[in-house]
């Protein structure tokens, strides 16, 4: 089968399921004949769901499944289930032999073929109500009046099915033999006058060649790419390629390479629903190229192609791990000229600075677009940072003082990715080596024994504490430099819960008559930690208050929380420390707006909150963030911890690298909370050990770093790259611009697990004005394909908008620095002419 050339430039390494909407959406240069995509992937507003669009495929895939489930019930009568059934196969039979060809105005048609299918009174619909019916009537035919519906909806879908197969476009030059041509109209016009459909009517080559079941159905994109990808893998194998080589060479084994590849993809075939034979390789090979024109997919087959004929092999990632020494990429701000820095899985670049496509005049473009208001200044950005808890601190303890200072240059030194945020526990918490607090001394009210030297802490916590600080503070780049701390309680003392044990909570889970002294202790342990030269720059009331954990935890509810602020902990560090800010919730973004409008509706907690914390363990929610943002702009929002545990490692994750979807997690939250509103994100544990711990309740998590202690080995993974992308050039004092990504999916499911990000959210991205003036874009592409995009830049309503033809790799994530003020860059242009001798040097302006 000869294949269409690919455009240059598009040689995706690895491919995966997740490329599916990216796809849909144009996001990539697809393989077009004469401007026509197949009909199956026309985009289509998907009913009841305003805005959203998916392909006809998908929503026709949809509704078949759909419809199977319900037919499958034993509440229908065997007989007319039968009928209905045969019906609705041969209706998209007939379908998948027409939607692989472009249609002249295919979205009316294929709109009006999903209103049968999917709208109201259209056949789902219809079948519903038979449904509802069947259990009424316990098990008994379709009513009258049901029947003359049934037939009404099947009677509009064939005439729609007719016009499609009359309008279909099949060019004699360019049809593809594997692909069937547009069934005929008459066949199904006499099937469905019979009166009762049996399983013997519809044959599998009722319009042509054999057809799966549905077959329009059987394959998304997402299916064609999983099943590729899964050939591709079994095709590289080296036994696999050497015993192929040599069937296919020798004479005397002419044709055996045919069926020892047959039974190489035997299990592969049938688990998408293909007969394992040549007929099936045929079939599926038809499907796919029916499914899509697009070039993904046609690379996923010559590469399969390719392996067979053993043309070329397949190319390899590049592995990376850490070496002592190296330092992430530096971004000059006074340069004339933009520059960018990459991190990509593919490459082996991390945090590595790559050539930049220059600033020119605006351009025309299809695909994805940012855009950004120069002009549009947003919230000021606080910084990003790392929790130190004592895990972190044992571990690093137990490094060598050349790792220990390689960490911190890394973290908080002038080369390393400018950390300026910390969040550190008051007393224990999950990550310590067990329960532990400062005065566990029975009912002690006058806190007469707490331990103003917080001697357990001052071990390894407060050391590197001090370690860290003093690296900010000796640290240049723009903007403010000094590390702003946030303490926060997992529990109060055991003596002062209803439960009397530090782990666990009751509701509510502190003792009303401790809640007094509750709040001086807090203030007492702030007055020690500055006694030991660590300033607390804000509290929040309550690690998770919403999380009856299995480690340290006390429960609160919102207004319990806003009474307390009010009456014990506002008052007591306004008197002690007037200058540490407190903040409520610090939990999990899907109820932040509810807990926000209770504390900050709460007239005498309100004076003392200066904002909300919050963490990202129940997934995106970005909308409950600027919702919260819109109606308490006052309000600080602060991402205070996120992390991975360490069983959602991929199979084959090494702890040299890590899993580089953490990464892309991480991005993904911190892009979609500073657009939102935030200010800043804070980490879970800065370092663990290479078993994700020490944890006393087994807890276990990965980090952007984890270190062997045994073997005295330090290990970055992802996420601190990912996170330098922010943190190292976007400094405190920056401002986010107004920014937004046209042209790209973006996926707003809140069912699927935090940290999640596919090739179904598309190019992302956000915007910033430094302090001196400089602009940083930050975007990520988390699928894994080559994507062009144009960065348009506005400055005003006045000024002319300029732009950049730029790119990025699959799985990468780029910030670019752009020259801050035009007046300069004109400047530097007339002295770059004088040096010239009257020769015009070409300066691009932002």
């Amino acid at each position: 089968m000869a294949l269409p050339e690919l455009p240059e430039g598009l040689d995706p390494l690895l491919l995966e399921a997740e490329l599916e909407e990216r796809l849909r959406q144009h996001e990539v240069q697809r393989l077009v004949h004469a401007g026509d995509d197949s009909a199956a992937q026309q985009q289509m507003r998907v009913p009841g769901k305003e805005g959203e669009k998916q392909s006809f495929a998908s929503l026709a895939n949809q509704a078949y499944r759909s419809m199977m489930k319900m037919l499958e019930s034993s509440n229908f009568p065997d007989a007319p289930r039968v009928d209905v059934l045969m019906r609705i196969n041969a209706i998209f039979m007939f379908l998948a032999t027409c939607v692989c060809w472009s249609l002249p105005e295919p979205d009316e048609r294929l709109e009006e073929v999903l209103s049968w299918l999917m709208g109201a009174q259209g056949l789902q619909d219809v079948i519903k109500e038979w449904h509802a019916d069947c259990k009424l009537r316990k098990g008994r035919d379709m009513s009258a009046d049901g029947k003359v519906r049934l037939q009404a909806a099947f009677d509009a879908l064939l005439e729609v099915a007719q016009q499609m197969s009359q309008n279909a476009i099949v060019e004699p030059d360019v049809a593809d033999p594997l692909r069937p041509a547009p069934g005929d109209p008459r066949k199904l016009v006499a099937l469905f006058a019979k009166p009762r459909l049996k399983e013997a009517d519809v044959p599998s080559d009722l319009f042509g060649a054999p057809q799966a079941t549905g077959a329009l159905l059987q394959f998304s994109l997402q299916g064609c790419t999983a099943m590729l990808a899964e050939l591709r893998a079994a095709y590289a194998e080296p036994d696999f390629h050497r015993e192929y080589m040599k069937l296919r060479n020798s004479p005397s084994a002419h044709g055996q390479h045919v069926e020892f590849t047959l039974q190489r993809q035997a299990k592969v075939l049938e688990k998408y629903g293909f007969e394992p034979s040549l007929r099936g390789v045929i079939e599926m090979r038809a499907q796919t190229r029916a499914c899509t024109w697009d070039a993904v997919i046609l690379k996923l087959l010559r590469d399969i192609h390719a392996l067979l004929e053993a043309r070329k092999p397949l190319p390899k990632r590049m592995p990376w791990s850490f070496q002592s020494g190296w330092r992430p990429g530096v971004l000059m701000p006074g340069a004339s000229k933009v520059q960018l820095v990459q991190s990509s899985w593919d490459t082996g670049e991390r945090m590595t600075a790559v050539e930049a496509p220059q600033v020119e005049a605006d351009f025309g473009f299809q695909g994805p677009v940012m855009e950004v208001d120069l002009d549009l200044p947003e919230q000021e950005i606080l910084g990003f940072g790392a929790a130190f808890t004592e895990a972190s601190a044992l571990v690093f303890q137990g490094l060598a003082p050349y790792l220990q200072h390689e960490l911190l240059d890394l973290y908080f030194g002038e080369d390393g990715i400018g950390f300026t945020l910390g969040r550190v526990h008051i007393n224990s918490c999950d990550f310590s080596l067990g329960n532990y607090c400062f005065d566990p001394v029975e009912d002690d009210f006058d806190l007469e024994h707490f331990d103003l030297q917080v001697t357990r802490d001052g071990k390894a916590l407060i050391p590197l504490i001090r370690d860290a600080t003093a690296r900010v503070d000796t640290a240049g780049g723009a903007g403010a430099r000094e590390l702003r701390l946030v303490a926060s309680p997992w529990s109060p003392p055991a003596w002062m819960k209803s439960g009397k044990k530090m782990n666990g909570s009751e509701k509510p889970g502190l003792r009303a008559e401790c809640q007094e002294v509750w709040a001086g202790y807090i203030a007492k342990w702030i007055t020690a930690y500055r006694r030991q030269h660590v300033k607390i720059w804000a509290v929040t009331v309550q690690n998770e208050p919403e999380h009856n954990a299995p480690w340290e935890a006390c429960c609160y509810t919102a207004q319990e929380e806003a009474d307390f602020v009010a009456k014990h902990l506002g008052p007591t560090l306004r008197a002690m420390h007037p200058d540490v800010g407190i903040f409520v919730y610090d939990h999990n973004k899907d109820h932040i707006y509810e807990w926000a409008r209770e504390s900050l509706s709460h007239p005498q907690a309100r004076p003392f909150i200066r904002g909300v914390a919050f963490h990202w363990y129940a997934g995106d929610h970005f909308e409950k963030l600027r919702k919260t943002h819109e109606e308490f702009p006052e309000a600080i929002l602060l991402s205070t911890e996120a992390c991975y545990e360490r069983h959602r490692w991929r199979p084959g994750t090494q702890i040299s690298e890590g899993d580089w979807s953490f990464g892309e997690g991480y991005a993904h939250d911190i892009m979609g909370n500073l657009n939102a509103g935030a200010v800043g994100w804070i980490d879970w544990n800065m370092l663990l050990d290479d078993t994700g711990g020490p944890n006393h309740v087994g807890n276990v998590c990965d980090a952007p770093m984890m270190a062997s202690v045994t073997d005295q080995e330090l290990h970055l993974h992802p996420q601190f790259f990912f996170l330098g992308h922010f943190s190292k050039y976007i400094p405190p004092g920056s401002k986010r611009l107004c920014s937004r990504v046209l042209g790209t999916p973006s996926c707003t499911s809140s069912s699927r697990g935090y940290g999640t990000c596919t090739a179904q959210d598309g190019l992302q991205g956000c915007a910033f004005r430094r302090p001196d003036g400089a602009v940083v874009l930050v975007l990520l592409n988390a699928a894994n394909l080559f994507v062009n995009f144009q960065l348009r830049l506005r400055n005003g309503p006045d000024a002319p908008i300029r732009a950049l033809r730029a790119s990025i790799p699959a799985r990468s994530v780029q910030t670019y620095l752009l020259p801050h003020s035009e007046e300069r860059q004109k400047k530097e242009c007339a002295e770059r002419s004088c040096e010239g001798h009257g020769k015009e040097v070409q300066i691009n302006l932002i």
